[in-house]
């Protein structure tokens, strides 16, 4: 009997330590959504910025473009050229970089926000998630009132099955 009880207060200390675990891990979990607030978010502000000294990859030449500046005004690319004198406005040096149109995911199951700041930093600007939820809408809901920072969000619908 003393040593069932010995094993089963082991257990329990066992358990309790994963519990302990478990809630550590959900907090700090927590905290890494933290950059997508866009209050948070330093960049989300810049609006309008000129990118000097990048390698442009287009979508309608079978080319790189090199050392070309882009002017971003508004959030909208507005000029890509050799040269842009532009004064007064924040600039980013890009060189040995490259610059492509955003990515687009068709297929996505996004279970957390934390999984959109990872599609963002990947260059996938648009995503589509299949097997929609209720969650997927409160989503969306924060991403479009522009306090996510995130890809567009297209969602769909419940998965709809049949009888197996």
């Amino acid at each position: 009997m003393k040593l069932f009880r010995r094993f089963v207060k082991l257990v329990a200390i066992i358990i309790g330590l994963l519990l302990i675990a478990i809630v550590i891990v959900m907090v700090i979990d927590h905290k890494k959504t933290d950059y997508l607030t866009i209050g948070q978010n330093e960049i989300a502000g810049y609006d309008s910025f000129l990118i000097r000294n990048v390698n442009i990859i287009p979508m309608d030449q079978d080319t790189i473009l090199s050392n070309k500046m882009v002017y971003i005004k508004d959030g909208v690319i507005k000029n890509i050229a050799d040269k842009i004198d532009i004064k007064g406005i924040e600039t980013i040096d890009a060189e040995n970089m490259f610059m492509t149109p955003g990515l687009i995911d068709m297929h996505v199951h996004v279970w957390d926000k934390y999984e959109l700041g990872l599609y963002l930093s990947h260059g996938v600007t648009t995503i589509r998630n299949v097997w929609g939820m209720p969650m997927h809408l409160r989503l969306k809901k924060e991403i479009n009132n522009g306090s996510l920072l995130a890809p567009i969000f297209l969602t769909t619908g419940p998965k709809l099955t049949g009888p197996d």
